[in-house]
């Protein structure tokens, strides 16, 4: 089942959750109007280091993001795809805020 929402980048405050497994949560945080974050916590909201098998891919530019302080940070210009084990998980599409599609 594919879904969208929109992760606003204009809007103060945005953050997203989303669960990759069990105790695995992505988080999507807002860092500045023009900058966001994706980093993991477990489910008790305790960081955790970027899991393995987890990639960012900007779209854009066609390059693989690297982390930076087991985060990664994102800007609005750019589209992204988000993988975890080769399988994709989200896909952020850019128009200053994102339209994020889920599964196929």
């Amino acid at each position: 089942m594919k879904m969208a929402f929109h992760f606003d980048l204009i809007t103060e405050h945005t953050k997203l959750s989303e669960f990759v497994k069990d105790d695995l949560i992505l988080k999507i945080e807002q860092i500045s109007n023009a900058i966001a974050r994706i980093y993991f916590e477990d489910e008790y909201g305790s960081p955790l280091e970027i899991p393995s098998g987890f990639s960012v891919w900007d779209e854009t530019n066609e390059l693989r993001i690297t982390p930076f302080e087991n985060s990664y940070f994102l800007v609005w210009s750019d589209s992204y795809l988000l993988t975890y084990q080769g399988r994709q998980i989200f896909r952020l599409h850019n128009t200053r805020s994102w339209t994020i599609e889920c599964g196929k």
